[in-house]
């Protein structure tokens, strides 16, 4: 739900490129960060504390443009968008790790 509710704000935040600090998705991106954190905390998976770890960095990304705007833009757009994959990814290979030993577990030898 966290990262459903950061993806339709992103795309409802008019951008007018990526040369400049995007506020509202930086904003989004904190509090996706923060819930992240709160789920890693209290998880006893490992996968949150992946998720957590990769979405910090792009968190770090929109403060490097604060502190130098005179930021590329490729690099602004690449260094926001492969850590999102890397969030991810971390899901979907952790959630079927689980899963894989929770069935494991569950079944009979």
């Amino acid at each position: 739900m966290m990262l459903f509710s950061a993806i339709v704000t992103s795309y409802i935040e008019p951008t007018s490129g990526w040369s400049q600090t995007h506020v509202p998705v930086m904003v989004v991106d904190i509090a996706l960060l923060a819930g992240l954190y709160a789920l890693a905390m209290n998880s006893r998976v490992f996968w949150p504390i992946w998720a957590t770890g990769f979405h910090c960095l792009t968190v770090t990304g929109h403060f490097a443009t604060i502190v130098m705007p005179d930021f590329r833009l490729g690099i602004y757009l690449r260094f926001s968008g492969i850590w999102s994959l890397l969030v991810l990814m971390s899901m979907v290979i952790g959630i079927s790790i689980d899963l894989t030993r929770r069935r494991r577990i569950q079944r009979p030898l």
